[in-house]
């Protein structure tokens, strides 16, 4: 599992009883991925409302696969999951549009 990876992560309801997939983008570099059991995603949603942190991406932004829709990466919910929760891979963002993420994700941290 690399870096620009974008894949189906299983999420638990907060009952525990189901869970659901859904996509997210691994945005932890490739060395953390090597030496750890968990990945550092941020949730991709098909809800394109406009709201701050995030980033719409269509097929066109993918160097391989794709989402059958256009749908919006949140830089603002970045979330640490298990890689045994990961159930396949969707496909691989071009830099360009991983940098534009990584962009949105330094203007939420950084000190103002």
């Amino acid at each position: 599992m690399l870096q620009r990876e974008v894949v189906w992560v299983k999420v638990q309801y907060s009952n525990l009883a189901e869970e659901k997939e859904r996509p997210a983008l691994i945005i932890s570099n490739d060395s953390y991925n090597s030496k750890n059991l968990d990945l550092i995603v941020c949730a991709i949603t098909s809800n394109l409302e406009e709201r701050e942190h995030s980033v719409v991406i269509s097929n066109s932004d993918f160097e391989k696969g794709g989402l059958p829709i256009k749908s919006k990466i949140r830089a603002d919910k970045i979330v640490q999951v298990e890689k045994k929760m990961v159930s396949g891979k969707i496909g691989e963002l071009n830099t360009k549009t991983f940098d534009l993420v990584v962009k949105e994700i330094i203007k939420l941290i950084k000190k103002v």
